[in-house]
């Protein structure tokens, strides 16, 4: 009798063990490489973007690991390969390294994806460049060409580059004065709405929200 129920015993501590396996579920992949600035100034908060998959594609929840002892909380869950972006500031300058680890609903977690590295100097970056000026419409597979201008608080010379708003960046313009006006290029293969931003970049390599 005391061996059948050794052996009841231990089934039914292999079935929990099994559960409780089940309920935990797949873990995510660890996610993307991390999309976000280069450097920055202190006290100036900066968007990076990250994107996880579940093996068995079920909804998962991104957090940042922002270096600094401060890390973010988990996002809202999204749809499997769907990104995440958060935004942080960091009051004191360093080289950080900005990880990010997804979560699916059951519970379990990814790995922490690899470092994106963040040097955040006390120089201040360029301002937010104002709205391009450009066209406002034109014929699919047209090319426009679009304007924004930055100042800079340091007076360094400064850079502007282009998000096209159909997945495309431009690279950065040549260098110019605080103030000046940076031009780039673009055309569009799918009719649709799209907005173009910029941003800039001075010397430093302190780039603008």
């Amino acid at each position: 009798m005391s061996l059948r129920r050794g052996l009841l015993v231990a089934a039914l501590a292999g079935g929990a063990l099994l559960l409780a396996h089940a309920r935990c579920g797949v873990p995510p992949d660890p996610p993307d490489v991390i999309a976000g600035p280069d450097g920055g100034g202190i006290g100036v908060s900066y968007e990076f973007t990250a994107t996880a998959a579940t093996p068995d594609d079920r909804k998962l929840a991104i957090r940042f690991d922002w270096g600094d002892g401060r890390p973010s909380g988990w996002s809202a869950y999204v749809a499997s390969g769907d990104s995440v972006t958060m935004s942080h500031a960091w009051s004191s300058p360093g080289t950080y390294g900005i990880k990010a680890q997804a979560k699916a609903t059951a519970g379990a977690t990814s790995d922490w994806s690899e470092p994106h590295e963040l040097v955040v100097t006390t120089n201040l970056p360029p301002s937010t460049p104002a709205t391009p000026s450009g066209p406002w419409s034109a014929p699919k597979d047209s090319t426009c060409t679009f304007a924004a201008s930055a100042t800079d608080p340091n007076d360094d010379s400064i850079a502007v580059r282009f998000d096209w708003g159909d997945g495309d960046t431009s690279g950065w313009t040549d260098w110019g004065p605080s103030g000046w006006s940076g031009t780039k290029a673009h055309a569009w293969g799918r009719s649709g709405i799209y907005a173009v931003r910029a941003q800039a970049k001075d010397a430093s390599e302190a780039h603008s929200a």
